[in-house]
């Protein structure tokens, strides 16, 4: 077959013409010949004689690192904290090592592609630090030896030795802290404190850690574990509620007659100083006035009606003797009465009757009943003649000057009417979600609570916070506080845990530490929001008396400060439902107590709806 392409192409190549292609046959040409045996050819003219040697078989490409050129070669040697690395170039491994000089490098790899590695020292880890080791104790004789070279006698030496083994050694002495016990008297719960320990360096710094309101019992000894949280008082007694005074003695018609006899010939005196036109017209202007107040009081009329029938009487009686009222005198009672009336102040009546618990409850039902403008007078009417006396002193005693220029004694009058209290499951999350408990002002009997200053009420709210969390530490600028026309609501949360403290259904909720809030925040704690509620009526004092067709002027009202509430309703109770707004406002409330921006566990509200 070869023979046969051979003889082919030597046909073609006679046939061709000089150049390129020609030279290209020829070699073909000669290239089969070559792995032929040895022999003549015979060529025609143009085809010289030549003899072709067989090629012998080509040896395979010879790879990169087989070629003459350097390589790189690395060496390292181990050294303390790591190991120092060198790089040799050379055709082979075996010229690398000899040309390596230094000792203790042993061959890792050649490098025939990418980049070389770093040369010196490179640290492996970090070095391990060697700690010099505390010399050994000098022996005696050494002890001996030294004292002897110093010029020390034996007696000497020996009380040096005993100094310096005495001698206070360095460092810092731990600091020893002791336990002192704290408790603070329950303003809502007659007999009973709540208690605390504080462990502290000395006193001083344990009261201050323990706050303002909480007073030092003892200083604890060591293994003492008292009692803490809400405790009873040892020993404590109730004191007796005070009894109804002793039933007067009814009168004889005689007795009745005399008196009235002695109140005309009172009234009978003035017709000595006043001229008949001059009474008419004193006791004209008295009879419009009392016709003012009747139209004013309302529901008082029949007390009123008692009134005017003592100043109708016959000023010009048939008796004459000393003493009594003039006209003017019983005008300037009636305006202090109807002033006080309108103005009274809250606890006035413990204040005027000693704290008696009977007439106490008798002006608290008659409130509920028919209101501020009309429990005055009603609870006079009420009043046998020796408690009536005692009011009419009390009056003229303690407000005749501030009441004749239409003022009173306190500022504001501060009537807690109710609060209420929502437990919300809370995630750091999703925010508030499901409510699981709630309780109310009426639970503990304390609804229509009256104070005579703002400060008494924060402090009886700050109070209920810290009986029902635990939280005592409130902050007043934690709290929340709007106004509308139906008073002022006052909102407060606090973040708690879970804890069943054996105080009934209202005790179980105790205010979380920082750590358990961090926990919370991770979700590896489930936490509640416990949320307060206080709706109070703030009472303007009338600094006039103003009336206008029978009735109350504007400014004998409510405060009407006013800006939105969270609408909580009056009679049955709360809607299990509240609107959005009122949901969102009771959570920016929340999140403020607990330092957290309005609205920040609200993912979905928009920025520009926040009502910041």
């Amino acid at each position: 077959m070869a023979d046969k392409k051979l003889a082919q192409l030597r046909t073609l190549f006679a046939k061709m013409p000089e150049g390129a292609g020609k030279d290209a046959v020829a070699k073909k040409i000669a290239k089969l010949e070559a792995s032929q045996p040895k022999e003549v050819v015979e060529v025609k003219e143009e085809v010289k004689v030549e003899t072709k040697k067989a090629k012998a078989p080509r040896k395979p490409k010879a790879t990169k690192s087989a070629s003459g050129k350097e390589k790189r070669h690395v060496f390292e040697k181990e050294v303390e904290g790591g190991k120092e690395v060198k790089v040799v170039m050379a055709t082979s491994p075996e010229l690398a090592k000899e040309a390596m000089q230094e000792s203790g490098f042993e061959f890792v790899k050649t490098i025939t592609r990418g980049r070389s590695p770093k040369e010196g020292f490179i640290a492996t880890g970090k070095a391990k630090k060697t700690k010099a080791k505390t010399p050994a104790r000098a022996s005696k004789a050494t002890r001996e030896s030294m004292a002897k070279d110093a010029g020390m006698t034996a007696e000497k030496a020996e009380k040096v030795a005993s100094k310096v083994a005495s001698s206070k050694k360095r460092g810092r002495k731990p600091m020893d802290k002791k336990a002192f016990l704290f408790e603070m008297p329950l303003k809502t719960q007659a007999g009973k404190v709540k208690r605390k320990v504080v462990t502290a360096t000395s006193e001083a710094s344990a009261i201050k850690a323990a706050g303002k309101n909480y007073t030092l019992v003892k200083e604890l000894e060591k293994g003492e574990n008292p009692k803490v949280g809400v405790q009873p008082i040892e020993g404590f007694v109730a004191p007796a509620p005070k009894k109804r005074g002793r039933k007067p003695k009814a009168k004889t018609l005689e007795e009745v007659t005399e008196k009235s006899e002695a109140i005309g010939e009172g009234i009978a005196i003035g017709d000595r100083y006043f001229p008949d036109a001059d009474l008419d017209e004193i006791l004209s202007d008295l009879l419009t006035s009392t016709k003012k107040f009747k139209d004013a009081m309302g529901t008082a009329a029949l007390a009123i009606s008692k009134l005017q029938e003592f100043i109708k009487f016959d000023g010009k009686g048939n008796k004459m003797a000393h003493g009594g009222q003039t006209p003017a005198d019983v005008m300037k009672g009636l305006n202090d009465f109807a002033m006080f009336a309108l103005n009274f102040p809250p606890n006035f009546v413990s204040d005027a009757f000693d704290g008696n618990q009977h007439l106490i409850q008798k002006f608290n039902d008659l409130y509920d009943r028919v209101g501020s403008d009309a429990v005055v007078v009603k609870f006079y009417a009420q009043l046998d003649g020796g408690n009536k006396r005692i009011l009419q002193e009390y009056i003229a005693d303690v407000y005749a000057d501030k009441m004749a220029d239409g003022g009173r004694v306190g500022d504001k009058d501060f009537v807690l009417d109710h609060y209420n209290v929502f437990v919300d499951k809370d995630d750091y999350e999703e925010g508030m979600t499901d409510q699981v408990a709630n309780w109310y002002s009426s639970d503990y009997g304390e609804s229509n609570k009256n104070f005579s200053s703002k400060s008494a009420l924060m402090d009886f709210i700050k109070e209920v916070i810290d009986r029902d969390t635990s939280e005592d530490d409130t902050k007043e600028s934690n709290f929340d506080i709007e106004s509308d026309e139906d008073g002022t609501t006052i909102n407060y949360g606090v973040l708690c845990k879970y804890d069943n403290l054996g105080r009934g259904r209202y005790g179980n909720y105790e205010k979380a530490t920082r750590e358990e809030i961090e926990q919370w925040k991770k979700g590896d704690l489930e936490l509640f929001n416990v949320g307060f509620t206080f709706k109070v009526k703030v009472f303007e004092p009338r600094k006039r008396a103003e009336f206008a067709h029978g009735g109350k002027t504007h400014r004998q009202g409510y405060d009407d400060k006013l800006d939105e509430s969270l609408a909580i309703r009056r009679g049955a109770g709360r809607s299990k439902q509240q609107s959005r707004k009122d949901r969102r406002d009771e959570s920016a409330a929340m999140e403020r107590s607990m330092g957290r921006r309005k609205y920040s566990s609200v993912g979905t509200m928009d920025i520009d709806d926040r009502m910041i």
